[in-house]
């Protein structure tokens, strides 16, 4: 895995299927074969991810001719909080106890700005959206809803 964690490769996996779905917003839906094709996505994972987005109301799947996975909605209205959210990646605030009572005020001090940090990357995360990302070759501006 190269060294990186389960969560990791799973938020890099539903990054990689909803910049897909982003690319082909305007156009419907897209079958699963066809989603993040010519990635190292393995099969089996890309199901269950987009099983994740769909309960998480971030993806429409629909069966049948012309079926595939869209997004629910709009790039613009769905935050990168969200998507980490949707797959289960932990958001975990550290706390650090000293293990010298002396150090007591500089722990608090290292504390005190771990939590600041973490609540501003929350913040920063619920502010960027999907559309807020690029690709390769993408204008910067794909997020009109179909039929508008």
């Amino acid at each position: 895995m190269n060294g990186r964690n389960r969560e990791s490769r799973t938020i890099e996996y539903a990054l990689t299927i909803l910049l897909c779905l982003k690319m082909s917003y305007q156009r419907g839906p897209l079958p699963a074969p066809q989603i993040a094709e010519g990635s190292p996505l393995p099969r089996k994972f890309r199901y269950k991810i987009l099983r994740s987005l769909v309960d998480a109301g971030l993806l429409r799947s629909s069966v049948g001719p012309g079926g595939g996975y869209l997004l629910a909605r709009a790039p613009h209205e769905i935050a990168l909080r969200e998507i980490f959210q949707a797959v289960g990646f932990p958001f975990i605030a550290v706390s650090l106890l000293p293990l010298d009572p002396e150090h007591q005020a500089s722990f608090e001090e290292i504390n005190a700005m771990i939590s600041r940090h973490y609540q501003q990357l929350l913040t920063d995360l619920a502010e960027l959206t999907l559309a807020d990302l690029q690709q390769d070759g993408e204008s910067p501006e794909t997020d009109p809803p179909p039929g508008s």
